[in-house]
């Protein structure tokens, strides 16, 4: 799942910073989910840090605490992009199965497959219970097409974090793999 804004602002980091070892922080964290939490991170540690190694300890760290979900109301572009066969989108679309997906080793791994809007809502009253046993530093969500959604999520979440969540439409690169009505949750966790 390429951020192509988030490259985008790494990129940037490296050229305030154009030694080579910082580059490495770059590939780093662009080879990583939660990129836009790491650029952040790395902007922060760049003032009150000189040494690289300890930006890049503190990129990993946060990476082993962030965890990506991303739920997809259709396959159809992911049958357009060559991701999946069309029997298996065209199945998907007569029997209207929504996937949940979590982002694990670079790849995109299937968690829960169901019909209808209540996959998407058990899978959330699934997360909501995992996270009432674990300190949460803060929660992002990303939509394409209608926001209502993404906004219900925000209002179940909320309670477990601190910061106010950040609710955002997804750019159109990524509409165009995931399709309308796709949703996704960023959770990046307290060391």
């Amino acid at each position: 799942l390429g951020l192509s804004s988030a490259q985008h602002g790494l990129e940037l980091q490296a050229h305030w910073h154009p030694e080579k070892e910082r580059a490495k922080a770059v590939r780093l964290a662009d080879r990583q989910e939660g990129a836009k939490t790491q650029l952040r991170l790395v902007c922060a540690q760049r003032e009150k840090v000189k040494d690289m190694e300890e930006i890049l300890s503190h990129v990993e760290e946060v990476k082993n605490h962030t965890e990506l979900y991303i739920g997809v109301s259709t396959l159809e572009n992911l049958v357009k992009g060559g991701r999946i066969g069309r029997v298996t989108g065209l199945l998907s679309s007569l029997l209207n199965i929504r996937v949940v997906m979590q982002m694990k080793d670079h790849e995109l791994q299937p968690i829960v497959k169901g019909r209808g809007a209540k996959t998407f809502k058990k899978w959330l009253d699934e997360l909501i219970t995992s996270l009432s046993e674990r300190s949460v530093a803060e929660i992002g969500i990303s939509y394409s097409g209608n926001a209502d959604w993404a906004k219900e999520m925000k209002e179940s979440l909320q309670a477990y974090v601190e910061k106010p969540i950040s609710v955002l439409e997804t750019g159109s690169i990524i509409q165009t793999h995931t399709g309308e009505n796709a949703w996704a949750i960023l959770v990046r966790y307290y060391s």
